[in-house]
């Protein structure tokens, strides 16, 4: 009967040893904020938002995140950071200065980006405040599918490989093709994201397991780029304000055992009245996305404001004359 017990122990810490082979990952995402820091009365399709959003309540939302999980949680934004609104002439610098508090991970370059200037005169000598903004944040700026007419290379970081344990994340930025029409970008080159995936790909073979676009190209270019590679896991979206209660799930042809079988979608619409958080589970063998689930977080007062982001903004509600200056520019 003791060798029955013994027996069924052993099987027991065997079986247990296997649960365990899953890597827990949190994503927080964002998208379109566009300088809106306050909170606001929105309304979407479904239903009316009163007092939503602000920058203050959602650092608190991802840092109280943050310390009620016991595994990695990254932090990512999809673009069109400023652009509109109070702080709109300090050229996207508050917002890359509360990003860096707020510890991100990663962003993809918006449209808003590379016209962050446009209050003055457009010229392609404008896109130096975003090459600006780039120097000043502690995280990748990514956009793969933008290239310097001159050299002919790619003009900013197409992409990021972030480890948790065994596990390779590779992250890649896209930019709407709109930009092709902006005064800015005249020395830029906008290359079709499907050209630019397949070169991607290819440059990332073997360099990764999970693959996730960050993409500011809109949600048409994102189903379609979804349907032709199915090797992306995850495409977080940005550009057109879309909000998704859950993710947009497109089937993979050819799923792998034990994967869950296709490609998550996710947005959380516009002026940062919603944080997206997605859990994933990840079998530490297959290095596949097993279970996810996923939450559209309204922005709520239930949150209380961060004081830190207040005082960030509070610096330049006091020097409202302050403009930043592309250094080595006269």
């Amino acid at each position: 009967m003791k060798k029955i017990y013994l027996i069924l122990i052993v099987l027991c810490l065997c079986l247990s040893a296997c649960a365990d082979k899953d890597i827990d990952i949190t994503i927080l995402h964002t998208n379109d904020i566009h300088g809106q820091h306050h909170p606001i009365d929105y309304k979407t399709g479904y239903r009316e938002h009163k007092n939503v959003g602000g920058t203050a309540r959602r650092a608190t939302m991802i840092n109280d995140i943050r310390k009620a999980t016991d595994h990695r949680v990254l932090l990512f934004d999809i673009g069109d950071i400023s652009g509109r609104g109070e702080y709109e002439k300090y050229y996207g610098e508050p917002e890359i200065k509360i990003m860096n508090y707020l510890k991100y991970d990663a962003m993809a370059a918006g449209n808003a980006e590379f016209k962050l200037a446009k209050k003055e005169k457009r010229t392609p000598e404008s896109i130096d405040f975003f090459r600006e903004r780039i120097k000043e944040a502690s995280f990748p700026i990514l956009t793969a599918n933008v290239y310097d007419n001159e050299t002919g290379k790619r003009a900013f970081q197409p992409y990021v490989i972030i480890n948790e344990g065994d596990i390779r994340i590779a992250c890649v930025g896209m930019t709407t093709l709109k930009c092709r029409t902006y005064p800015e970008c005249e020395n830029l080159t906008f290359t079709d994201p499907k050209e630019e995936l397949e070169k991607i790909f290819k440059e990332l073979s073997g360099r990764y397991d999970i693959f996730i676009l960050l993409s500011h190209l809109g949600d048409l270019h994102d189903g379609a780029l979804a349907g032709i590679f199915p090797q992306i896991d995850l495409i977080i979206e940005g550009d057109f304000h879309t909000f998704r209660a859950k993710p947009r799930f497109i089937p993979k042809k050819d799923p792998k055992e034990g994967e869950i079988g296709g490609t998550l979608v996710c947005q959380t619409g516009e002026l940062g009245v919603m944080l997206g958080k997605l859990d994933l589970k990840i079998d530490e063998e297959t290095k596949r996305i097993k279970s996810y689930d996923y939450h559209l977080m309204e922005v709520s007062d239930k949150y209380a404001e961060d004081p830190k982001i207040e005082e960030i903004l509070k610096d330049y509600e006091k020097n409202k004359n302050h403009k930043p200056k592309i250094i080595g520019r006269n």
